[in-house]
């Protein structure tokens, strides 16, 4: 390695010193909140009132318990389970308790505060080295101040660690080459994700897609098609192919134990007969094509600010961009009018901001719907772009798919499934300036702000008496 490379990477100290504000900053963010909502709300809500009990028993040590209404895998449960498990181990008495709001402080520090932005600004570095540390750690807080992430992880629910391993497990597949040991540590992560939520099979496996691209790829990286024709990122994609196939003993050797736990999870759903693990009867899957609709639209509204701040690099300028404009607005009122679903828990449930975003304007007739169809199109083509550009048409095309994929099967509208999306895509695309990822930042920490006193101070309640609040 010359001089000139080793000029970009970073030293040690200035990349611990990043991760240590980077961490400090969002720790300080999440004690904050962890603190307010102790006080106001000290006992489980929502989807608490599942996750606690079964968290408290696995504390206990009874392994053996399962609530039914419990859709995901126990991921999250051993990992509180863990402090306990190895207090056994070494003889001593002393149990911790598990608590509502240790377990919510356990999930805010160790996954909100460590684990998603170290994951973020370590898969920012090795999809784009030449930026400036200090650029990539201002982008890592802006995303990790996403509103609905932000919101989730100081409640005991799966969203902030399943975030944290779905971008860790990529984050080890789209390393350089290195020792054996990386091959089973990212099969470790894979596993990991997918044992706090099914859905992040898919992300593994987008994954393992980008890692055969860097690695195997023309010139061993994501190839760029920057403003070439749809032709020549089809002949691309062709050569890439034969290319990968030629050296699929190379590829095999490397990504074997993560096509393995791939492999497992299929034969799980194949055995299960579904994804879910309880609660089946709510979580049938059906084609939802809309969802994409919506990620598109939820993507660009949280760039909104930075998207403000370099607008004119997203618009269309050639014709082929409006006809692709054109063509995807058709397929968007497509969708919009003979895929958009509402799930009985979305119609149900006055408590969640999609209960009103349906109410409102959704669900008040097929012209409603259709007049979004430009807006969904225009916000898609231009994650499109901003995605392309950076890592090409193959990383861009499989990003795609795999958004579909993740998010097309569910019937239920939650904008906390959109989080893994949003953040990949983001991630993906080349970091905003410093002036767009700051002015995010400080947009992001107002809108949680708000939302979270409108969360804990102004409840509402319902005709049996239970008290209800606002959340994403």
């Amino acid at each position: 390695m010359g001089p000139r490379a080793r000029s970009k990477t970073p030293g040690s100290w200035g990349l611990g010193l990043h991760r240590l504000v980077l961490v400090s900053c969002l720790a300080a963010l999440h004690l904050a909140v962890w603190f307010q909502r102790s006080g106001v709300l000290p006992q489980p809500y929502m989807d608490e009132k599942f996750h606690v009990p079964q968290a408290q028993r696995y504390c206990e040590g009874d392994f053996w318990y399962w609530d039914g209404k419990i859709t995901t895998f126990p991921g999250l449960y051993i990992v509180a389970a863990a402090p306990n498990c190895i207090l056994r181990a070494i003889g001593w008495s002393a149990r911790i308790p598990c608590l509502v709001q240790d377990l919510r402080l356990a999930n805010g520090v160790l996954f909100g505060a460590v684990l998603c932005p170290i994951a973020t600004i370590e898969l920012s570095r090795r999809l784009h080295p030449s930026t400036p540390l200090w650029r990539l750690s201002l982008n890592a807080i802006a995303l990790n101040t996403f509103p609905v992430h932000f919101f989730a992880c100081d409640l005991y629910y799966t969203d902030a660690g399943a975030l944290g391993l779905a971008l860790a497990c990529v984050c080890i597949l789209a390393a350089p080459a290195g020792r054996g040991r990386r091959r089973w540590l990212s099969a470790a992560a894979a596993a990991a994700a997918i044992g706090f939520r099914q859905t992040n099979a898919v992300w593994a496996g987008f994954g393992l897609g980008l890692g055969v691209l860097l690695r195997f790829g023309p010139k061993g990286r994501a190839t760029k098609n920057k403003g070439k024709p749809t032709a020549t990122a089809a002949e691309e994609t062709v050569a890439c192919l034969k290319l990968v196939w030629a050296r699929r003993g190379e590829v095999l050797a490397e990504f074997w134990p993560t096509l393995a736990v791939l492999a497992s999870f299929v034969l799980f759903v194949l055995r299960n007969g579904g994804v879910v693990v309880g609660d089946r009867d709510a979580h049938k899957p059906k084609l939802h094509l809309a969802q994409v609709c919506y990620f598109g639209a939820v993507t660009f509204a949280a760039r909104l600010p930075a998207v403000a701040a370099s607008w004119t690099s997203g618009r269309p300028r050639r014709r082929a961009g409006w006809a692709a404009l054109a063509v995807l607005t058709l397929l968007c009122a497509a969708c919009a009018a003979w895929s958009s679903l509402a799930h009985p828990y979305l119609l149900a449930d006055n408590r969640h901001y999609t209960f009103y975003v349906w109410r409102k304007w959704l669900g008040r007739g097929l012209a409603n719907r259709l007049t979004l169809a430009p807006v969904y199109a225009a916000c898609l083509l231009w994650a499109w772009t901003k995605v392309r550009r950076s890592q090409g048409f193959l990383a861009c095309l499989g990003l795609f798919l795999c958004v579909a994929a993740a998010l097309c099967p569910a019937e239920l509208l939650e904008f906390r499934y959109f989080v893994v999306p949003h953040f990949l895509c983001a991630l993906l695309a080349e970091p905003a300036t410093g002036w767009g990822a700051a002015s995010t930042a400080a947009c992001n920490l107002a809108v949680c702000a708000v939302l979270e006193a409108v969360f804990l101070y102004k409840p509402f309640v319902w005709p049996d008496g239970t008290t209800a609040r606002f959340m994403w």
